[in-house]
């Protein structure tokens, strides 16, 4: 282990190689953080902290938490929130990760947008941090993680795309937040969680290894009571906290997680859980139609779609003749709705048609809201993302 003097001598070598790109932010707590990452190696020292100051730049990190809009899954369906502080000021972030459906999450949602919202939520546990350091008037530059692996399942660890995504967050966590945990305890294990750690434990350095504490059912309180006061925690992981709306989980502020629905991790996106929707299977080969009856003139119609990939053409039928209202297109939009609104100048039955004819191997989720509407609108036609 290093001593003072060594310490002392990389941390102005580490200063001097900095010189072309120094910030007010390199205090000499910040960078000590950097240095005992790569065990007071300089040169590596240096290196990371420069891929950290091109991967905040490139991804504007500094504005994320401004800019930042949480995709609805997400919002709804990811475990875990920033929970009061330890002992010593540091901020808590309670994960209940075996809650949560990944697996499903991941099939609806891109890995990066799902590892932007850790990081949305790592750059929010920065500012409580110094927030704290300003009101307790010492340096907090540490938090705390409680992972409960409760109701984890083979079905997340057998996943190549879960153990992936999860391998990307250690090495995010690793290379722009190091010397940044206090303890991370894991609790509640189940039997295979060993096979599971295999395949994480080698992307983690022996420092942060060293501050994670593994249990299974049992023994795990007192060593989150040495850090944390009961009156900070909610009442299911050992406090004495339970909120009148969050419960004894206090879910209003940690997201309880929970399995998505088939319709939604099957590419229904965000719309599937809309009460209102209708949420259906297009088969490969396939194409269907939905008929809406408008009964007079100058009424509107309102829709909201959700799809990935999948052909949209609308059709107004009267007697025997059918006439093109809007051109087949293809549609994507399996993250965010898309809506449109039209005005009706005739009366009949107008048919929605989607089509997946063109695909020989992949059915497609579709999920739908139409309505038909008689107030006034802003403009005749128009098409949007909602």
């Amino acid at each position: 282990m290093a001593n003072d003097a060594q310490e002392r001598a990389a941390l102005e070598q580490l200063k001097e190689a900095l010189k072309d790109v120094w910030q007010e932010q390199f205090t000499d707590a910040y960078l000590m953080r950097w240095l005992r990452a790569r065990d007071l190696d300089v040169a590596k020292a240096d290196d990371l902290l420069r891929k950290n100051l091109r991967w905040r730049e490139e991804n504007k990190i500094d504005t994320l938490v401004e800019r930042y809009e949480c995709h609805p899954i997400i919002k709804q369906y990811f475990p875990g929130g920033i929970f009061n502080h330890d002992r010593e000021g540091s901020p808590i972030y309670i994960i209940p990760i075996g809650s949560g459906d990944f697996k499903g999450m991941l099939q609806c949602l891109s890995k990066e947008e799902l590892v932007m919202y850790v990081v949305y939520m790592l750059e929010l546990m920065q500012r409580d941090r110094e927030s704290q350091s300003r009101k307790l008037g010492k340096l907090i530059d540490k938090s705390v993680f409680l992972f409960d692996w409760e109701n984890f399942s083979l079905r997340q660890v057998y996943s190549w795309q879960v153990v992936d995504y999860i391998r990307a967050l250690v090495g995010l966590y690793e290379n722009n937040y190091p010397e940044t945990l206090k303890l991370g305890l894991l609790v509640n294990t189940p039997s295979f969680f060993p096979v599971f750690w295999k395949l994480i434990r080698p992307f983690l350095s022996e420092r942060t290894a060293g501050k994670i504490k593994i249990f299974s059912k049992d023994g795990w309180l007192p060593s989150l009571l040495e850090y944390v006061d009961p009156s900070q925690l909610p009442a299911q992981w050992g406090g004495t906290i339970v909120h009148p709306e969050g419960g004894a989980r206090c879910t209003h502020i940690i997201g309880p997680g929970g399995d998505l629905p088939e319709a939604v991790s099957r590419g229904g996106g965000a719309l599937a859980v809309d009460p209102e929707a209708v949420s259906c299977f297009l088969e490969r080969g396939r194409s269907m139609e939905v008929p809406v009856q408008v009964e007079v003139p100058g009424a509107k119609l309102h829709w909201r779609l959700q799809a990935k990939d999948v052909g949209f053409a609308l059709w107004r039928v009267s007697g025997e003749d059918r006439v093109q209202v809007l051109a087949p297109r293809r549609i994507a939009c399996d993250r965010d709705p898309e809506c449109g609104q039209m005005h009706c100048e005739h009366p009949g039955t107008y048919t929605f048609t989607f089509d997946n004819s063109f695909s020989w191997f992949n059915g497609k989720q579709l999920s739908y809201v139409i309505r038909v509407h008689h107030e006034s609108i802003a403009s005749p036609d128009e098409t949007t993302r909602c």
